[in-house]
């Protein structure tokens, strides 16, 4: 099985896809989407969908994970950043 995990921001989006087999969890890439702080918050939104959206096609992952904790220093949540 193939996972997708995401640790989810709008300044910098952490992301890791791991493979699991035989009990056994294996790193096959990991790394961050960075957005510039004085982007406007709609075009940090297409760039991490359209980065995430090249991941996804690159990896094929069966299995894609949030990681759900609030933004430190943001207003946003994440239900927020998700209805955006």
């Amino acid at each position: 099985m193939r996972v997708l995990g995401i640790d989810p921001g709008t300044a910098i989006v952490g992301f890791s896809i791991l493979d699991f087999e035989n009990n056994r969890f294996n790193v096959i890439d990991y790394g961050c989407i960075y957005t510039d702080k004085d982007m406007p918050m709609e075009d940090r939104l297409c760039k991490i969908y359209s980065e995430l959206t090249e991941i996804i096609k690159k990896y094929s992952p069966s299995e894609k994970n949030l990681l759900p904790h609030p933004l430190p220093g943001s207003s946003y949540s994440i239900s927020k950043i998700i209805r955006q």
